[in-house]
Order: C-alpha cells, then sequence, then structure tokens
C-alpha cells in the first residue's frame, strides 16, 4: 500500500548537517512548507562576499560613467575647431582616443557590474535550496534524520523524510508475468489484510503501468537475485471500509473472465 502521490522521498540537494527539522511523523504538510534546512552559514557568507562585490562593481562604474563624461566633454571642446595655432591635430586626436577609452572602460565595468549580480543571485538560489520544503499536500510518514546529524546524498543512505498524500491511499498490485496476460484493464478486485482475512475491502481500479518491472525484495537482502517480472496495477479503495496503513501489504483477489487452455502443440484432442 502507498499514498496516491506515491511515497516521496525527499533528499537533500547537498550532503550537510540538518540545522533544523520542522516535521514530526504524521503531521499534515502543504505545499511550500518548510520541511528542514541545512546549516547554510558557510553558504551565507559566500553571499555576503557576492553582494559586497556588487556594492563594489556599481561604484567603479559610477567612476566609470564620471570619467567617461570627462572625456567625453574634452572631446566635445576641441572636436570642431580646425584652427591648428588654437589646437593641434595630435591634441585632437589625444581627445578623441581617450573619451574611446573611457566608454570602454564604462562598457567593461558595467560587465563587470553585471557578473557580480548573477553570481551574488545564483549563490542566493544556492541558499535557498538549503530550506527544503514540501512539494505537495500530504502526510510525513517519516522522519529518517534529527537536528545536527548528516543529511547525505550518496546512494542507498536513507533520505530525511518521507511524504506522501494520504487522503486516498493506493494498493501497488504485482502480477507475475506468467499470469499478467489475464488480467482485463478495469476488473473489479478485493484486498483483505495479511493477518486478519475477515478485514477486507472492495478496489478500484485506478490505472495499469504497462512495464513490466523486476518483482519486489522483501528481504532488503542486497545480493538477492530476483529474476521474476512484474505487472503492476493500482487500485483505490474506500478508506471508512478498511483501516489501513501505507507499507502494509495486502493479498488481492482480480476476478478475470473465463478462459480455455489452449492444447500444447502435437497434443490431442478429444
Amino acid at each position: 500500500m502507498e499514498s496516491s502521490t506515491r511515497n516521496l522521498s525527499i533528499g537533500a540537494p547537498v550532503s550537510g548537517i540538518i540545522a533544523e527539522m520542522r516535521v514530526e511523523a504524521g503531521q499534515r504538510v502543504r505545499k511550500g512548507d518548510l520541511l528542514f534546512s541545512l546549516d547554510s552559514r558557510e553558504a551565507r557568507a559566500e553571499l555576503l562576499r557576492r553582494k559586497a562585490a556588487v556594492e563594489v562593481g556599481r561604484a567603479n562604474v559610477a567612476a566609470a560613467e564620471a570619467s567617461s563624461a570627462e572625456a567625453f566633454d574634452q572631446h566635445q571642446r576641441v572636436r570642431d575647431i580646425a584652427d591648428p595655432r588654437v589646437v593641434s591635430v595630435e591634441e585632437r586626436r589625444h581627445r578623441e582616443l581617450a573619451a574611446e577609452a573611457a566608454t570602454k572602460r564604462l562598457e567593461s565595468a558595467r560587465s563587470e557590474l553585471r557578473a557580480a549580480e548573477e553570481n551574488a543571485r545564483a549563490q542566493a538560489i544556492t541558499v535557498s535550496r538549503l530550506d527544503v520544503v514540501s512539494p505537495i499536500d500530504g502526510e510525513v510518514l517519516q522522519v529518517n534524520v534529527r537536528t545536527g546529524e548528516l543529511a547525505s546524498t550518496l546512494a542507498g543512505v536513507r533520505v530525511p523524510v518521507v511524504i506522501g498524500n494520504t487522503d486516498t491511499l493506493h494498493v501497488r498490485v504485482e502480477i507475475d508475468e506468467n499470469i499478467a496476460w489475464r488480467l482485463v484493464p478495469g476488473s473489479v478486485a478485493r484486498g483483505f489484510l495479511r493477518g486478519n482475512k475477515a478485514l477486507a475491502a472492495d478496489l478500484r481500479y485506478v490505472r495499469l503501468e504497462p512495464l513490466l518491472v523486476g518483482k519486489t525484495s522483501l528481504t532488503g537482502s542486497a545480493t538477492e537475485r530476483v529474476d521474476t517480472r512484474v505487472l503492476q496495477v493500482i487500485y483505490a479503495f474506500d478508506q471508512t471500509k478498511l483501516r489501513a496503513y501505507p507499507g502494509m501489504l495486502l493479498d488481492v483477489f482480480i476476478e478475470t473472465p473465463p478462459f480455455e487452455e489452449t492444447p500444447a502443440a502435437g497434443s490431442k484432442t478429444p
């Protein structure tokens, strides 16, 4: 059994120490609610440095604008004076080149400012990613780490939080590939709780996942090999008829139309 959104494993974007765990198992959350925060001191310090670089960039742009305006004014004063006795050709050319250089320095300063602003925005995104929020409305099914513990991104390590929408529970039925051809989508089914066959409920067909997958290992052994492939069919049920929780196992009976076995090749049919 699983939540209608499947059981979502909410991991950390990077490995880090949990600075604050905001939820507990069984707690209801809304989309966008904070689940946990990673230690962000180093990232925030880097953000401050990048914001300071933005301020330096703005100051450099202001200085470059003033220098460019002065150089342009100096060039304007001599540009239309043709008499070489007043302004030499060399002086006029010098001021023209000075104005062009000042313009280039201004463009460079503005480019550096844009780069500094983008770096600051990128670091702000990095900081925001350290606050992990819920992607859905649902219920916290499991909390695997606590404040002060390490949240790791390594494969095989348990994720910090598992959530899912439990307003409706789904039953993921696995049908052996040898008899999967007998299933008719939409077939009526009934589920029985393991350990108490008297607790049962009618199941409502939801969907079929047509890609066959390897059968789920129930032992958890890393060395176990499972060669059987199964077809997965999703059913839902009325929770008022059956008290159940995500992770429970059910035995499911699916009604199928009667069929006639095909005689083996070479056999005689009476």
